[in-house]
C-alpha cells in the first residue's frame, strides 16, 4: 500500500492532490507539538514555490481543484520520467497514479522498447511454429515408412511403436534374426527353399 493511500484512508472521503501529499510527506512534527513544519531548507523552499503558484491561480480566480494543483505540481517539478512518480517511492509507476504529467519523449522509448520485445516473441514463436510444422511432417513420412513395413511383415507395429524404441530395436533383432536364418536355408537348401521371404510371420515382441 502506497502512503498516499495510507493517507487517504485516515482521511475518508477526501482526493489527496500531489501538492498536499507531496507536503505532507516532506513534513515533520514541530517539537512544540503546534503542527508540523518542512523536514529540512529544500522541503521548505519547494513549500514556498507551490505557495507562490497557488497563489498566482487564486489571483485569477481559479478554483484551486485536484487536478488544478496536479497541475501546478507538475509546473514545478516537471513531467515524471522513467516510468517513476516522486514522493511515492519505488515500485510506483505512472499507472499507479492518475492525473500526473508524463514526458512524452519518455513514453515513445517505452513504446519503442516494448515494439522490440513483442517482435523478437514474434519471431521465437514463428519459429517454434515452424519447427512443429517441420517436425509433424517428418512424423508423416514415418508413419508412411512403418506401415509400409507392417504391410510387406503382415505384422501389426502397433505394439512397435507404442514399445518406442525399445519396440524398434526389438523389431530391428527380429529381422537380423530373419535375415540369417534365411540365409543359412538357401545356403544348405538352395535358393527355392523359401517361395516367397515376404510371407514369413514375425511374431514381433512376443517374448
Amino acid at each position: 500500500m502506497t502512503m498516499e493511500m495510507e493517507l487517504e484512508l485516515a482521511n475518508p472521503g477526501k482526493v489527496l492532490d500531489r501538492c498536499t501529499f507531496w507536503r505532507l510527506v516532506h513534513s515533520k512534527p514541530k517539537r512544540d507539538g503546534s503542527g508540523t513544519e518542512p523536514i529540512n531548507a529544500e522541503a521548505e523552499s519547494i513549500f514556498l514555490e507551490l505557495d507562490k503558484l497557488e497563489q498566482r491561480e487564486r489571483l485569477n480566480g481559479r478554483e484551486l481543484t485536484v487536478d488544478v494543483l496536479n497541475e501546478l505540481f507538475g509546473e514545478h517539478f516537471g513531467p515524471e520520467t522513467r516510468n517513476t512518480v516522486r514522493g511515492y517511492g519505488l515500485g510506483v509507476e505512472w499507472n499507479d497514479v492518475p492525473g500526473i504529467q508524463i514526458n512524452r519523449r519518455e513514453v515513445g522509448r517505452e513504446v519503442a522498447s516494448l515494439r522490440i520485445e513483442l517482435e523478437a516473441s514474434r519471431i521465437v514463436i514463428e519459429k517454434l511454429q515452424d519447427e512443429t510444422a517441420k517436425k509433424d511432417v517428418e512424423m508423416q513420412a514415418v508413419k508412411a515408412q512403418l506401415n509400409g513395413i507392417d504391410a510387406r511383415l503382415h505384422t501389426p507395429l502397433e505394439s512397435v511403436l507404442s514399445g518406442g524404441v525399445d519396440g524398434i530395436n526389438k523389431l530391428i533383432a527380429a529381422l537380423t534374426q530373419l535375415a540369417g536364418e534365411k540365409q543359412a536355408k538357401v545356403i544348405s537348401h538352395g535358393v527355392h527353399a523359401v517361395a516367397n521371404p515376404d510371407e514369413v510371420y514375425i511374431p514381433l515382441l512376443s517374448s
